[in-house]
């Protein structure tokens, strides 16, 4: 039995060709033609790009960071501002996770936020217990928080424009 074999090809944005080689077997082919089209989907899977997101999040970086920079002071002179932060963290979550194909966006808002995790909900909630953090955790907790934000910003500013 003689199986028929032509080549299909296709260029994609980045200039590569994707090929898929038919044999004459339906199921590989279908296979095939759904993993491209999960490739192909992939773009859209995500939501498009927002300058307001993104300067929502730089600032909500810089705000949290010169925050966290009066932990080694006193919780109760900084209270207010930790509940403003809060309900601005609180905000940034909502919008996100109110935005259509923003998942992974919502879910990184959640585990910054979050009082039992280690990042800031859980920063604001050790000094709140604490009444003030040490020089040294405090400058540990800034690095890892920044990069959590760096992430969120990497994540908004790789979306499709």
């Amino acid at each position: 039995m003689k199986h028929n074999t032509a080549m299909v090809g296709r260029e994609n944005k980045s200039g590569l060709i994707l090929s898929v080689k038919r044999h004459g077997n339906p199921a590989a082919f279908l296979i095939a033609l759904f993993a491209a089209a999960i490739l192909f989907s992939s773009c859209a899977t995500m939501a498009p790009f927002s300058q307001v997101e993104l300067d929502k999040i730089t600032a909500l970086k810089a705000e949290s960071l010169a925050l966290m920079s009066k932990a080694t002071s006193s919780f109760a002179a900084s209270k207010s501002s930790v509940d403003a932060l809060k309900a601005s963290l609180e905000s940034a979550h909502s919008a996100s996770d109110g935005r259509e194909k923003n998942k992974s966006a919502a879910k990184q808002w959640a585990i910054l936020k979050d009082p039992t995790a280690n990042l800031l909900g859980g920063f604001l909630a050790r000094w709140e217990n604490k009444g003030t953090l040490s020089d040294t955790f405090v400058a540990e907790a800034s690095g890892n928080i920044s990069k959590a934000f760096d992430q969120l910003i990497e994540l908004e500013s790789g979306r499709s424009r």
